[in-house]
């Protein structure tokens, strides 16, 4: 397999590494510190195949195009170093590009791929080469039977054992992209700074994160809507938290499960609690506080969530 060539998508080309064999396709863009612009890794499997991109070990924030029989099968956008990302669908080759360069890429996408190397050339000048091996692994082929046949003769046929296979081991890695419901919006707020990140609950690692000019823009541009501060110093309601996870999931950070109108019932009640009764504050040891609280914060769902899994693991125990 040649080690370079030029990739096309769509008007969009890059020069790019081809990696195939096992040691190239395991280490990848590990430790690199960056990426020349207009330069990628194009990644050839041995067969087609469902793959599982990691960046555990990459220094810069990358976008991966999957590749089938010459087509964009999926894009994965703006993917941050310590995640992995899974295509589902069997794939023969992937690209990794720098982050925000496949913005053009679609799915069914064309791809032409154009190998630097004359390997026809090459051949021809590895000929002499080639002759001289041949010749001499004839010469010792003819050696090798002539002692072999001496040996018998003086020692006997040697008793035959049975080969003994080392224990295979396989690799298997799957890790998928997290819905919306397997993260949490977190923010910080102190001053004139602001933080807002998304943190994925299985792994505890953050998936994105904005801060302080990147974070306003946010909210300028209608990415993020408006928020309130809640009782512990952070950004929170209901509106503000969706919008976060539909940006996520819009720029491929977090796979799609569907609108927000299509979630499973919430366990606690939707309908909010007024927050006054006789112009008193509820106390802060009420329910009526934990549950105003708890719709501030978003975390509704992810709390029914959490009691609809404990009633199936219940009822699996009794069965």
């Amino acid at each position: 397999m040649p080690g370079q060539a030029v990739i096309s998508i769509d008007g969009n080309q890059w020069t790019v590494e081809v990696a195939s064999t096992q040691t190239e396709l395991m280490t990848g863009l590990a430790g690199r510190t960056s990426l020349t612009p207009g330069t990628g890794m194009l990644f050839i499997l041995p067969s087609a195949q469902q793959v599982t991109v990691t960046t555990q070990n990459m220094l810069f924030p990358i976008d991966i195009i999957f590749i089938a029989n010459n087509t964009v099968l999926d894009v994965a956008s703006n993917i941050q170093p310590g995640y992995d990302v899974t295509e589902e669908t069997p794939c023969d080759s992937f690209l990794e590009v720098n982050a925000g360069e496949a913005a053009g890429v679609s799915q069914g996408d064309t791809v032409t791929v154009e190998y630097l190397y004359n390997i026809v050339g090459d051949i021809n000048a590895w000929i002499p080469s080639i002759i001289s091996l041949l010749g001499l692994g004839i010469i010792g082929t003819f050696l090798a039977g002539m002692f072999k046949t001496v040996t018998r003769a003086m020692l006997g046929k040697p008793k035959e054992s049975q080969a003994k296979l080392l224990p295979q081991t396989e690799r298997t890695l799957k890790v998928t992209k997290p819905t919306r419901y397997d993260v949490s919006v977190d923010s910080w707020v102190e001053r004139d700074r602001i933080g807002i990140w998304i943190t994925d609950l299985r792994t505890s690692k953050t998936i994105a994160e904005w801060w302080d000019d990147k974070a306003r823009a946010m909210f300028d541009e209608g990415f993020f809507k408006p928020a309130t501060f809640t009782r512990s110093g952070e950004l929170g309601g209901r509106e503000f938290i969706e919008s976060v996870l539909d940006y996520a999931e819009s720029v491929g950070l977090l796979a799609k499960e569907g609108s927000t109108s299509e979630r499973p019932p919430a366990l606690i009640p939707v309908e909010p609690r007024k927050r006054k009764e006789r112009g008193l504050e509820y106390m802060a040891d009420s329910p009526e506080f934990l549950t105003q609280t708890i719709d501030d914060i978003g975390y509704r769902d992810k709390l029914g969530k959490a009691f609809r899994e404990a009633i199936a693991r219940a009822k699996g125990l009794k069965s």
